[in-house]
């Protein structure tokens, strides 16, 4: 595992392989910030930086137009020109100010899910959508704390979704409807641990790559075990995205988040982004991407 950006996120999240630009896209939640860098880059931080006036959370391929990127953000639904740095806001999401987005990912119908939390999570009170491509909302699971992953999987015919507040990974068949997430199978669960599931990413055998926050780690796991584990030098890992033209590379994004001074002395990489590279054993899959259908525009 080597280091890709230097870049001391405080809330590195989202991060999304373009094979248009050729470069690793991801953002910071916290400092509203999104970044880019090729694989051929010689920077030690990053190739391109975009502060946004939006809190940024997820990054979905458009599956339209190869030269633009959906973002995910607390104020709604954007597409965003990284030859530009222009993002135009297309659907409005009316979210409580105490609440912001989190994670999201696309099903096989086209459908994309959004993770809905608490700005400051006490609870179960979060939520999932999902926008359809025409962008028609429609409200999903409740009682969740902080919905992440967002995986979809082909062999289970269902999205893997995390409650990085209850520590567990759910199995949640399409579509969803106004259950709450605990009843729906668990497929990956660090409730006996002092980590939880947060960003992930599934590889061609199906395998589900999870970034685990508070363990230093990332696994993959499959058939009810972990069949593998890379160690990283930081508390806080936050998610992971396959890249390159084969998918053989592994970002992993991380943050600083949460770690108190001390702690920050302790694992001074904290908040950089990684990268596995050169390694026979990767082989990710392409997460689905998003296409409106309907192009609109909301000022």
């Amino acid at each position: 595992m080597e280091v890709f950006s230097k870049q001391a996120c405080t809330l590195g999240e989202g991060p999304l392989w373009s094979d248009y630009y050729q470069q690793f896209f991801w953002v910071d939640i916290i400092e509203q910030k999104i970044y880019a860098k090729s694989l051929l880059s010689n920077n030690e931080y990053f190739d391109k930086c975009w502060p946004v006036d939006f809190i940024p959370t997820a990054l979905i391929d458009n599956s339209l137009e190869d030269k633009t990127i959906w973002v995910v953000a607390d104020k709604g639904l954007f597409i965003f020109e990284p030859q530009t740095g222009v993002a135009q806001k297309h659907i409005d999401f009316e979210l409580d100010e105490n609440f912001r987005t989190n994670d999201a990912g696309v099903d096989e119908s086209g459908n994309l899910w959004v993770g809905v939390m608490e700005k400051q999570p006490s609870g179960l009170n979060g939520y999932i959508f999902t926008v359809d491509q025409v962008g028609n909302i429609k409200k999903g699971i409740n009682k969740i704390g902080i919905p992440n992953t967002f995986c979809w999987s082909d062999e289970q015919n269902a999205m893997l979704v995390s409650d990085s507040f209850q520590q567990k990974t759910f199995l949640v068949k399409n579509p969803p409807d106004e259950a709450r997430i605990n009843e729906y199978p668990v497929v990956l669960d660090l409730a006996d641990t002092d980590g939880t599931p947060d960003g992930g990413a599934l590889d061609q055998g199906g395998g589900f790559w999870n970034a685990n926050w508070g363990l230093k780690r990332v696994i993959s796991h499959q058939l009810g075990r972990i069949t593998r584990k890379l160690d990283i030098d930081v508390p806080h890992v936050t998610s992971v995205c396959f890249g390159d033209k084969n998918r053989d590379k592994l970002l992993v994004t991380t943050a600083t988040e949460g770690l108190n001074e001390s702690q920050r002395e302790a694992y001074p990489q904290s908040g950089f982004t990684f990268l596995l590279n050169n390694d026979k054993e990767i082989n990710g899959r392409t997460p689905l991407g998003f296409a409106m259908k309907v192009q609109r525009h909301v000022s």
